[in-house]
């Protein structure tokens, strides 16, 4: 049994958050704040670390939710869209919120950075193995307007 003195979680957290904050122009928080200055907005968020052992090293296996957050008026007109057409508005197709087509748009960009540049990250105490956008998911929020999830699977080995 390996003694485990230290996990990958904050520098992994760290280093995913000075690329995307150098890569896009999407405002980048390092916590939820308690007044975005505008939305979106990202923030780095779950991080769930597996360790692996080999017979010479320790490997991890991380999962890292980065997550995009819109919130002000218009963040959540999709869900209000049906309601606009049936009273006459407009068809669903045009009423895509603005703040939804930024989310959409932030999900795009984080998911290029990762692919392409993900690898060449300095994790301080680690290296990179492999990356991987696992999966993304955006959705309607009732409280903060529109919300998105790009899960992403580094391997890591200790230096």
């Amino acid at each position: 049994m390996r003694v485990i003195k230290h996990l990958p979680i904050l520098s992994l957290q760290e280093a995913v958050y000075e690329l995307l904050d150098r890569g896009q122009t999407t405002q980048v928080y390092r916590a939820v704040p308690p007044q975005a200055e505008k939305s979106p907005y990202i923030t780095i968020g779950l991080c769930t670390v597996k360790p692996e052992d080999t017979k010479e090293d320790a490997l991890w296996n991380c999962t890292l939710a980065i997550d995009i957050w819109s919130t002000g008026a218009g963040a959540g007109n999709i869900i209000e869209a049906d309601s606009a057409d049936a009273a006459g508005g407009s068809a669903p197709d045009t009423q895509i919120a603005e703040q939804a087509k930024k989310i959409y748009e932030a999900v795009d960009d984080i998911s290029y950075l990762i692919s392409k540049y993900g690898d060449r990250i300095t994790v301080d105490g680690y290296k990179v193995l492999d990356v991987e956008v696992e999966q993304s998911e955006t959705f309607p929020t009732s409280d903060l307007g529109y919300h998105a999830t790009v899960s992403v699977r580094y391997q890591l080995i200790d230096k």
